[in-house]
């Protein structure tokens, strides 16, 4: 029998700390999972868990782009494997660079490690923006379960 929507599983089970260009700074106080202050957001996209990869500050008017490298460790904790079909994809606002990351077939009970390269780009004033990422099967659109968070602000000199 064919999987059903509730067989296909994620989520993540924790984070490496990020890795960034000298200009950002990390704020300390965001990152890990939010699924409980994120219900609404979750029920619209229909997603299981909402985990933070965290939230960075860069100055105004910095020359170039900022890189930030984010890892997360997920576990399919499904009962079938995900198909080779399942990826990382952006849904809101795709403002670091990132639009997608093919995941690929992992099996029930095995771990992945996602890294995204982010580029916080250049502004002029200041500000903050959020991207979210979902993890699908891209065959059907169905989610495996966790929404991924980056905030960035940028805050004058």
């Amino acid at each position: 029998p064919a999987a059903g929507p509730s067989d296909l599983s994620a989520r993540v089970v924790c984070a490496k700390p990020l890795v960034m260009g000298v200009e950002a700074t990390q704020d300390q106080s965001e990152g890990g999972d939010t699924t409980a202050k994120c219900g609404f957001i979750l029920g619209q996209f229909r997603g299981r868990q909402a985990f933070n990869l965290g939230r960075v500050t860069v100055p105004t008017g910095v020359d170039g782009g900022v890189p930030v490298c984010a890892k997360v460790v997920v576990v399919n904790d499904g009962v079938v494997a995900w198909p080779e079909s399942a990826a990382l994809v952006c849904i809101v606002t795709d403002f670091f660079s990132f639009k997608h990351l093919p995941l690929g077939a992992v099996q029930p009970g095995e771990h992945a490690e996602v890294v995204m390269d982010l580029t916080v780009p250049p502004r002029s004033e200041a500000g903050s923006v959020c991207s979210w990422w979902m993890m699908v099967d891209q065959s059907t659109n169905k989610a495996l379960g966790p929404l991924l968070v980056f905030e960035a602000a940028w805050k004058e000199q």
